[in-house]
């Protein structure tokens, strides 16, 4: 009897002890393959076990408000020996944090039913401090329970605060509001840790990946671990189609996941069971795992909604009388329409064909569709049968995507010739041509980027900008001149991958858009340009540097291209829409650059507080939807295609009232027309 039970208390030992032997034999074969593999790889050494001990540290604990400054003391000891560990093949060290992670979940687990069990103070002689610095660990229990009796407070205050406008109507409703508000902010936070703490296996799990994927990531940002489930995901989201329950859903004001589009013919619309507002509340995989959206991470959210690592999920929704429903989906493969290339006709004197293109995509699965150049000819073929004055491209956003397809798109503006270089670890250059000799269109072109314009997208730009074949509109892109691709750590085993930054890209000319991005030949001002996180911001992000190119190719005439820039640019000085977005930009910077004084813990300065930002958001919801003074319609092939489709109908609404606020497209036809306007014959 005593055996058995000694073997109980030492079976978690034994486990941990697998896991750690796992964690080291995937870190030597990430090390291998990057090593092997990599476009410049690094050693491992003080440096590396700086960087993934201070990134994974800010990753349990972003706010130093779960460890105390003992428990990080002793962290600390690992700071510069993880490396070691990689080379001897011994990483206990992860049990250490693992353990110690999952102590500080359960302290706070404890001062949070501690606290719950007292009356929250709501006014008192203290305040709330706030920085975009992480805060000094606290030394002691107690300090943490203070402070989670003030946050706690703060979350019921906010609450409440947020239920309406004008204090002297809400300051008289908080006695009444309170209990339901402290049940959420109860709630919301025990089941948080509840969720970490008491879902076997998972948070073992996801500390091994996270670890792992910021050892990758110490070689450049974009370099990642995969699992097998993970890196089919990935895929998924390249691709022309993917497995979809056949919902769009968005996060509204209060963070809550609502379904905004149900499309016709996936299995959420023949199950019959959703309407547009509906709540999703609770996901699960039908075998006994579930997640509560209120208290799990998005990312634990977006995977089972998402991924195709579960097919089938069974999701509990509120509907808008209140009523729980629980309804069991299984998910169906369905071409991605949110991702996919979509046009209209846009008119405002000229007349242009605006094709808008998500990503870049392709049919990684063999599913029988086609990819996003091949999308892009079809738009093209149905917007000159309209007899189109010129053509804009929408790649705002775009985060690029397969390299082959941005390579062919490329080709579809140009009659033959090179599009781009690339470069490998042996400093090898291999000039990339269009594969594609004939032109799809040669008339006027504008190209629309900004600071999500990521990769293939900066790779297409870049040859259309060298080429003088487009006027490039918009802010600079995200400056990301480097190809991956996923590789199996272990050929035979095939069940974990690691995406590998294998090659650089270089523009026909030699130069490069890493770090730099491509800069537009007319600047426009974008919301919330300044918070994008672009590539020069990632400390382990690849140099810039120029190659002595080997292409040879003849670049249109830039006169053109010039002379309706400078006109560009005189008409966005004098317009007041883009004299509003740079303003208004200013503030939203003010905003999230001030240095916030301590709050007084007290109702109305809280209420006041919360409200500051109003008068601001109230300015960018109304700009945003702001009609331009463009008609935006349909071609006659998508009207026809659409007209027995319901759902279709709704989608294309939708997108149609994107363009028509859309004030770089009312810009880019006035572009068109001074290029026509240039090229024109006396």
């Amino acid at each position: 009897m005593k055996s058995i039970a000694w073997l109980l208390l030492l079976l978690p030992l034994l486990v941990r002890a697998q896991d750690s032997q796992s964690t080291c034999r995937t870190l030597a074969a990430l090390n291998k393959l990057l090593q092997r593999e990599h476009y410049r790889p690094k050693p491992v050494d003080d440096s590396l076990s700086a960087y993934v001990f201070d990134r994974f540290v800010d990753y349990l604990d972003e706010n130093h408000l779960l460890f105390l400054q003992g428990e990080y003391d002793a962290l600390a000891n690992y700071r510069f020996s993880i490396d070691d560990a990689v080379k001897n093949g011994d990483c206990r060290f992860l049990d250490t944090f693992i353990q110690t992670y999952r102590t500080a979940l359960e302290r706070r687990r404890g001062i949070l039913q501690k606290l719950k069990t007292e009356p929250l103070q709501y006014v008192r002689r203290d305040s709330m401090r706030f920085s975009k610095d992480a805060f000094p660990f606290e030394k002691h229990e107690a300090q943490l329970t203070r402070y989670w009796s003030k946050r706690l407070a703060f979350e019921v205050m906010d609450d409440i605060a947020r239920s309406g406008t004008k204090l002297d109507s809400v300051r008289p409703l908080f006695a009444k509001l309170e209990p339901d508000a402290r049940t959420k902010a109860f709630d919301t936070n025990l089941c948080k840790v509840n969720s970490l703490l008491d879902t076997p296996g998972d948070l073992e799990r996801d500390l091994r990946t996270n670890f792992l994927n910021f050892f990758c990531t110490y070689f450049d940002p974009h370099s990642n671990y995969f699992s097998d489930d993970a890196r089919t995901s990935f895929m998924s989201q390249l691709s022309t189609g993917n497995l979809s329950l056949g919902l769009y859903v968005s996060l509204n004001e209060r963070e809550e996941i609502t379904v905004d589009e149900i499309v016709p013919g996936g299995p959420a619309a023949r199950s019959q069971q959703f309407e547009k507002g509906d709540i999703v509340v609770k996901v699960g995989n039908g075998s006994g795992i579930q997640y509560t959206v209120s208290c799990a991470s998005l990312e634990t959210i977006g995977d089972f909604l998402f991924s195709d690592a579960h097919i089938d999920i069974v999701l509990t929704i509120r509907k808008k009388n209140g009523t729980l429903l629980e309804v069991p989906l299984r998910k169906k493969f369905m071409r991605a329409e949110d991702t996919t290339a979509y046009s209209f006709i846009a008119e405002k004197g000229t007349k242009v064909g605006y094709i808008v293109l998500p990503q870049f995509y392709t049919d990684f699965n063999n599913n029988g569709y086609v990819g996003c150049s091949d999308d892009v000819r079809r738009e093209i073929q149905k917007l000159t049968e309209e007899g189109i004055d010129g053509l804009v491209l929408d790649l705002q956003d775009n985060g690029g995507g397969s390299m082959e397809e941005a390579e062919a798109l490329a080709g579809l503006f140009i009659e033959g010739g090179p599009v781009a270089l690339l470069s490998d670890r042996r400093n090898r250059q291999t000039v990339l041509k269009d594969p594609d000799k004939s032109l799809v269109y040669g008339g006027p072109l504008v190209v629309l980027i900004n600071g999500n314009s990521a990769s293939a997208s900066e790779f297409f730009t870049a040859a259309m900008q060298d080429y003088n074949r487009a006027v490039v509109v918009g802010s600079p892109s995200l400056g990301k001149a480097s190809m991956q691709t996923i590789l199996p750590l272990d050929e035979t085993k095939q069940d974990e991958f690691a995406k590998v930054t294998v090659q650089k890209f270089y523009r026909i000319t030699g130069g490069s858009a890493q770090i730099a991005g491509i800069q537009p030949d007319v600047n426009l001002p974008v919301l919330f340009d300044s918070l994008v996180e672009r590539e020069r911001q990632y400390d382990t992000a690849l140099q810039r540097d120029t190659l002595v190119s080997k292409a040879r190719f003849r670049p249109f005439d830039r006169k053109p291209i010039e002379r309706a820039a400078r006109n560009s640019q005189a008409r966005v000085v004098a317009d007041p829409v883009f004299g509003e977005i740079a303003a208004l930009n200013t503030e939203i910077n003010q905003l999230y650059s001030r240095k916030k004084p301590p709050l007084p813990m007290t109702f109305d300065d809280v209420f006041r507080e919360i409200h500051s930002v109003d008068p601001t958001w109230k300015k960018v919801k109304d700009l945003i939807a702001r009609p331009t003074g463009c008609r935006i319609t349909n071609n006659r092939t998508d009207l026809l295609r659409m007209q027995q489709n319901d759902g279709q109908l709704e989608l294309n609404a939708a997108k149609m009232k994107d363009a028509q606020t859309n004030p770089y497209l009312e810009e880019a036809i006035a572009i068109i027309a001074d290029l026509r306007q240039a090229t024109q014959k006396p």
